[in-house]
């Protein structure tokens, strides 16, 4: 029940970033409470939401692991761990009529995002916990005692003709750990 609702949303979710998503994968590892993805490649246009002016020229994602505490998701945290990132980006061409329909998206997934938090709230308060507002309350648990953990990502910018020296130039950085996690009203870390 819960299974084919959670498998939707990591379908959509990851379905919008990486190229080659295995469905089969999902469905019989999503039910075991542990999901771990290896070798996955990134789509050219996974930065496209973000509004940002660059696509993948190529992109790897190392190891992706999801664990979600069937047994105690009200007293756990779901945990996202996303390892070994390589990322290699150039510049697209925009418009500016591509660039006024990548704000106008922004503006309506926050507006979505937000409408779907507060039903989340409202069923939240609303619900008895059966049926489909179990779903909802196990939706609502997973993603507000989330943790997510991002390790080792390696990002390189590339130009191919910068326009001064017609040269191609480069530039990257490296991060070392990106965090994520839930808390309580005193800034506690869930368990």
């Amino acid at each position: 029940m819960f299974e084919s609702y959670l498998y939707e949303v990591l379908e959509t979710v990851l379905g919008s970033y990486i190229r080659d998503l295995d469905p089969e994968l999902l469905k019989v590892a999503v039910w075991a409470g542990e999901v771990t993805l290896e070798g996955l490649e990134l789509k050219e246009d996974a930065f496209a939401a973000l509004g940002l002016p660059v696509k993948v020229k190529r992109g790897m994602v190392g190891r992706m692991v999801l664990k979600v505490p069937w047994h105690k998701l009200t007293g756990s945290a779901t945990e996202v761990y996303v390892d070994d990132i390589h990322l290699l980006l150039e510049p697209c061409e925009w418009s500016e009529e591509q660039y006024n329909k990548t704000k106008q998206r922004q503006k309506m997934s926050q507006v979505s995002a937000f409408e779907a938090q507060m039903q989340l709230r409202i069923n939240q308060e609303n619900s008895s916990h059966s049926g489909d507002s179990w779903q909802q309350w196990a939706a609502y648990s997973v993603l507000f005692n989330l943790q997510l953990v991002v390790e080792n990502i390696h990002v390189r910018y590339e130009l191919d003709n910068p326009g001064i020296s017609h040269l191609p130039s480069a530039a990257g950085f490296f991060i070392d750990s990106l965090q994520a996690r839930s808390t309580d009203a005193i800034w506690r870390m869930a368990p």
